[in-house]
């Protein structure tokens, strides 16, 4: 299956124009009844003269020709087709809706491989059937890598504590002063503006305090509203710890296995990149780092660490906001050499895509962060790209449609002054789920029991974290579904969530209940 990118130019047209081996379609026609479309290909077909590809190569029938797609019409059979040098009229049995159909070339119905001696990335095209129709809707918009639009500044007009009032007036100060800068507490400026939010502050908390408190849709303390809401039945939540993707860089051979609950630290002032687990405790407390851990096993390859997407010879290409499909690049083009190891991605890994550079300045500063996102894939095809002395190998992949792209991903772009920019963005494989926590040996205060009174035994650190959970069909409440996309591993229910601590005794586990009046009474 091609892969569908947006690009400036045609040189893989151009490519197979020069050759003698393979054709491929160039655009499509649909006749005035919209039962006849003719299809124009780049060289005569075969049966005709000076044929690509060359005889004894079958001439096409209408078992070749594959139409999918529509929403009202989804099913257009192709009922007959016709040669004559480089078109090829294929009539079907009745006209499409006004949605866009596929039309691929497939070698039978049930193998939808392209024929041999057609180009891979030439045999498909979309169209509709209602081209020529008129319309009282504008024209769709454009895909095509479109300019970054800056958000207009907002101005939060609920404001109403100290940090809402200071962070409202430096906003605003930002916008009609840009040249003053905000990060010196002894400037006057922001003497003044710290004042007039203390003031602010105390005046909305005297205006309002006395009757907020009193009704749940106007209270601020949280202990209020927890009261307010278990007299409606409603148990409030305690939030949940934050998960990420982690991308590895893995300089090594082979491969290397990453367990599970690796402890993962945030940035800090050393600028090391291990640290030694004598010193972890040290670390934490004198570089004020964040803790997460990895939530599942992963096996580390070097080849995995930049994987550069395949263009197929086009330039100022990108991946279309909402693709489910590329193509990676198992080959070293600098080298001229395989992949050593080879790519090794299967079915069931995430996949991270990343902006590296601008498309406009070619600066890896200027690169825009917003454009990383995930997948986890579905599909993972081997490919050859044969026009290519030697065939470069290549990898076609695929994920969930809910994890489509989010945005455009630019791959390749030419800049202002005409300087040709290649892997704007890459892939890495490396990609391990953690979450914020740290997993800590058991430790409890008083673990005497008492003879009177209440057994009531605390931890000696705090706070704990609150984990969420997805559940799982046949399997119950899981911390993450493996084989779902990988968008389901950040999206759950807060009502979900569970404080992460056990209770051992003897050969059984307790687990938390939410409560325990409405608990099973053998659940553990």
């Amino acid at each position: 299956m091609a892969t569908q990118y947006r690009c400036g130019t045609k040189g893989r047209r151009q490519k197979v124009l020069a050759s003698d081996q393979l054709n491929g379609l160039d655009y499509l026609e649909v006749s005035a009844d919209q039962t006849v479309l003719t299809l124009y290909f780049i060289h005569n077909l075969p049966g005709e003269t000076d044929a690509v590809p060359p005889a004894p190569a079958p001439a096409l029938t209408r078992s070749n020709v594959l139409i999918d797609g529509g929403v009202r019409i989804p099913t257009v059979k192709v009922v007959a087709v016709s040669t004559s040098e480089n078109r090829l009229e294929v009539t079907v049995d009745q006209p499409g809706d006004f949605s866009r159909y596929r039309l691929r070339l497939v070698r039978s119905p049930i193998n939808t491989e392209p024929p041999s001696g057609f180009d891979l990335q030439l045999a498909e095209i979309d169209f509709t059937f209602k081209v020529d129709c008129p319309s009282d809707f504008d024209c769709g918009p454009d895909e095509e890598c479109p300019p970054v639009v800056l958000p207009e500044p907002e101005i939060n007009y609920l404001a109403k504590d100290y940090a809402s009032f200071r962070r409202l007036l430096i906003d605003r100060l930002s916008v009609i002063m840009p040249d003053w800068a905000d990060d010196n507490p002894a400037d006057v400026m922001t003497t003044l503006v710290e004042l007039m939010a203390y003031t602010g502050d105390q005046l909305s908390y005297y205006q309002d305090a006395a009757a907020n408190e009193a009704y749940l849709n106007t209270a601020h303390r949280r202990g209020s509203v927890r009261r307010h809401a278990r007299l409606l039945d409603y148990r409030m939540h305690d939030g949940c710890n934050a998960r990420a993707f982690v991308c590895f860089y893995f300089d090594g051979d082979g491969s290397v296995v990453l367990p599970e609950k690796t402890t993962l630290l945030t940035r800090g002032t050393s600028g090391s990149t291990t640290v030694d687990p004598t010193q972890l405790t040290t670390v934490i407390s004198t570089e004020r780092v964040e803790i997460f851990e990895t939530m599942h096993a992963l096996s580390l390859l070097r080849s995995h660490n930049i994987i550069r997407l395949y263009t197929w010879d086009d330039s100022d290409c990108c991946l279309p906001k909402g693709a489910t499909r590329a193509t990676l690049l198992n080959y070293d083009l600098d080298s001229g050499l395989p992949l050593n190891p080879p790519l090794a991605l299967k079915v069931g890994d995430l996949l991270a895509f990343e902006e590296v550079i601008s498309p406009t300045t070619g600066l890896a500063n200027d690169a825009n962060p917003a454009h990383r996102q995930v997948v986890r894939l579905t599909a993972v095809t081997p490919v050859n790209d044969s026009l290519a002395n030697p065939p470069i190998p290549l990898l076609e992949v695929a994920w969930d449609e809910v994890d489509a792209l989010a945005f455009p991903l630019c791959i390749s772009a030419t800049t202002a002054e005409n300087e040709t920019l290649t892997d704007v963005s890459v892939a890495c494989g490396n990609v391990v789920l953690a979450d914020h926590g740290r997993t800590l040996a058991p430790e409890l205060i008083d673990v005497v029991v008492p003879a009177t009174g209440r057994y009531r035994p605390r931890l000696k650190r705090g706070p704990l974290t609150q984990q969420g959970r997805l559940p799982i069909e046949g399997e119950g409440m899981a911390l993450f579904d493996p084989e779902a996309p990988a968008a389901a591993a950040l999206n759950w229910s807060l009502r979900d969530a569970r404080p992460e601590i056990t209770l051992q005794q003897n050969s059984s586990t307790w687990e938390p209940q939410r409560d325990l009046l409405a608990s099973n009474r053998f659940a553990t």
